[in-house]
């Protein structure tokens, strides 16, 4: 019996907020990471439906989230979900981390309702490979 755990090789993350959704019942996980090239920031998605923990796991669906395009922001600073009917809108707010620079943060929004794909450096345990993307 394999165990029910998200292998990470990136050895900088930041976990920066969350939420669960009842119907459908999905999870999302929003973080920061941080590797010898890049900063970047992430979605995990997870089908919370399924009755195993396991298998709520090996459902695990990842992409990475950039802002924006007048200037590169790679580090998420807070999020909200706006209550939608069609989707999952989701909003964050995104900073450069040059505090000099008046415009280093900026608010986007985002329909997250179809993550999917991976991103290197996160997968199941016994899941795929955690070096593709």
């Amino acid at each position: 019996m394999s165990e029910a755990i998200i292998q990470s090789t990136v050895r900088d993350v930041e976990f920066v907020d969350g939420f669960h959704r009842v119907s459908p019942s999905e999870s999302y996980l929003f973080l920061n990471a941080k590797t010898d090239k890049e900063r970047k920031v992430l979605i995990l998605w997870m089908n919370s439906s399924k009755e195993k923990k396991g298998d709520i796991i090996k459902s695990l669906q990842a992409a990475t989230i950039k802002c924006c395009s007048d200037q590169i922001r790679p580090v998420l600073v807070a999020s909200t979900v706006i209550p939608s009917v069609n989707g999952v809108i989701w909003a964050g707010v995104f900073s450069a981390q040059d505090q000099q620079d008046p415009e280093n943060s900026a608010l986007a929004l985002y329909d997250i309702s179809n993550v999917q794909g991976q991103v290197r450096g996160f997968c199941p345990i016994g899941g795929k490979k955690c070096d593709s993307e």
